[in-house]
């Protein structure tokens, strides 16, 4: 019948969802009973009381307006208490359409009837307070209009007590219903458990034990941590990496059992900054071993952290052949720097006419060795540049920078050469471009080779550089007016020494400037590209994570 794990696991997921669907459907039920039951019993007279304390609020607002105009302050006090008058029909109507109890509709009758003999008495007082003085006035208001909101607010009041005692009234059927409806769930609630318990255990034990053993039998270490940080599972590969028994780790949290503080540390980087992976190195029978250490975080619905999944990639074979390749190029490099000195210094000498006068073609002949000596001294530089990276990748300078500065620096430092050329520059910055996390030097260098390359290959026009922002990414640009690049080469003039064919290269170019750029934008999360067409010019844009 099951002829395959992925159908095994439909089965028992399906199975699982039918018993979860029954007891919600019942559970959905019964608590949409209930909840009928309450919009019954209680909403209608909440509503009532509710507009009821209103109505309260705005016969003692129109009180005090009263007060006021008794003080002079006539304009006020009728703003006032028009617009509390407004406010109180506006409840009364509520009211007056919720009526639900016997001898409701009545109170409601003599409120309004009581509500209008206050009004007339505040427009009786507005009549006569022209040719009455002030003490007269005071005596109205206490003799006939302070009775009237007195009695206005005692009738509210009984409107109020007879829902209010109502709703006691109703307390104890609502109390009967919920508890029925709380005891039909929970049984049913025990009995899907008990059920979907037995069923899962069974099946469990008989499909997916394969699971734990190909999971075992995986070479790498994976470990299973809960929100707690607490091992709950680790592979057998991983306790002998970490020289664990078998049961010594269980709810003991990952920090006293693997003494490594950057694994800690870098749980915390996946959380908090969305980092996924780090090379580490552990020292295992005397032998240092790298592993690429992957992280997988487990949130609930709610964001809260549920789990952490660790899986050590074992690259210590690719270290060792990274090592010694970066070792080699350092070494060659290093060991080039010194004779290049030497003969930098010679032409020096010999240019300055220290060691004799040059005729016109021996002049050009050393100019011309001095040039390829300058290329091959960039070459080497740039190489060193480049395993200098790959050997700290992981050890950037990594903070908050403004990167508008860096791009009016770097504007700033090309202007004399853009004059020296004829060529404008122009910078384009949206506002508000938010700080990044970078290595303020590694992507002025990438943005000073960009502008480099295109004010080099720019004869007439302009330069620009541009930077804009998303909700997740910054956006720079370096823009030229130059020859451009053929399609098929917007890829390929990223790797290393690639030239453009058809195209006369400057010799200084050594080939390495944009495959160095883009180590360094790829090492802080980015991508570069490039947008291109021969004739208009080339447009270089990479990207910065927010």
């Amino acid at each position: 019948m099951f002829n395959s794990l992925k159908k095994k696991f439909k089965f028992i997921y399906v199975f699982l969802v039918l018993i979860i669907l029954f007891v919600g459907g019942i559970s959905t039920l019964n608590t949409y009973r209930l909840k009928n039951s309450i919009n019954g019993l209680l909403s209608n007279n909440y509503k009532s009381i509710n507009s009821i304390n209103e109505m309260i609020n705005c016969v003692n607002n129109q009180d005090k307006a009263i007060l006021i105009y008794l003080q002079g302050n006539k304009e006020e006090a009728l703003d006032i208490f028009h617009t509390n008058d407004d406010e109180f029909y506006k409840w009364f109507y509520i009211e007056k359409s919720n009526i639900t109890e016997i001898g409701e509709s009545e109170l409601v009758d003599e409120i309004n009837f009581q509500y209008i003999e206050f009004s007339k008495l505040f427009s009786s007082l507005q009549d006569t307070s022209n040719g009455q003085n002030h003490s007269e006035l005071v005596k109205i208001y206490q003799e006939k209009i302070y009775p009237q909101v007195k009695i206005v607010i005692e009738d509210l009041k009984k409107l109020s007590e007879l829902n209010e005692d109502m709703m006691f009234n109703k307390k104890e059927l609502l109390r009967s219903e919920t508890e029925n409806a709380i005891y039909l769930i929970f049984s049913l609630s025990l009995l899907g458990a008990f059920i979907g318990g037995v069923i899962a255990m069974i099946l469990s034990n008989r499909f997916f034990k394969p699971i734990n053993l190909l999971i075992d039998s995986i070479s790498d270490p994976i470990l299973f941590l809960d929100k707690n940080y607490k091992i709950k599972f680790i592979n057998n590969n991983g306790k002998r990496y970490f020289n664990i028994s078998d049961n010594s780790y269980e709810n003991r949290k990952l920090i006293d059992i693997i003494k490594l503080d950057e694994v800690y540390e870098f749980i915390q980087d996946s959380i908090n900054k969305n980092m996924t992976s780090k090379v580490i190195e552990i020292l295992y029978n005397e032998k240092r071993c790298y592993f690429n250490l992957n992280t997988s975080i487990i949130k609930a619905k709610d964001g809260s952290l549920e789990g952490i999944v660790l899986v050590f990639k074992d690259i210590t074979n690719l270290k060792e052949v990274e090592t010694v390749k970066r070792n080699f190029i350092g070494t060659i490099s290093h060991e080039l720097k010194t004779p290049l000195t030497s003969i930098m210094m010679g032409i020096g000498l010999i240019n300055n006419e220290n060691i004799g006068i040059l005729n016109k073609r021996q002049k050009n002949i050393v100019e011309t060795i001095s040039e390829d000596v300058q290329n091959l001294s960039e070459l080497v530089s740039n190489l060193l540049k480049i395993s200098e990276i790959q050997a700290n990748k992981d050890n950037f300078n990594i903070k908050a920078n403004d990167i508008s500065e860096i791009m009016k620096e770097v504007i700033t430092n090309f202007a004399p050469l853009a004059k020296e050329k004829c060529i404008s520059l122009e910078l384009c910055i949206e506002e508000k471009l938010p700080y990044a996390m970078i290595d303020k030097e590694k992507i002025k260098w990438v943005l000073n080779n960009l502008m480099s390359n295109a004010i080099r290959y720019t004869e007439k026009g302009l330069v620009k550089i541009q930077g804009s922002f998303d909700k997740e990414k910054i956006y720079i640009s370096v823009i030229d007016t130059g020859r451009g690049i053929p399609r098929e080469y917007l890829n390929k003039v990223f790797e290393k020494f690639v030239r453009v064919e058809g195209f006369e290269i400057p010799e200084e170019s050594t080939g390495l400037g944009l495959a160095i750029a883009k180590e360094i934008v790829e090492i802080h999360g980015g991508k570069i590209w490039c947008e291109s067409k021969v004739g208009s010019g080339s447009k270089f844009i990479f990207t910065i994570p927010l």
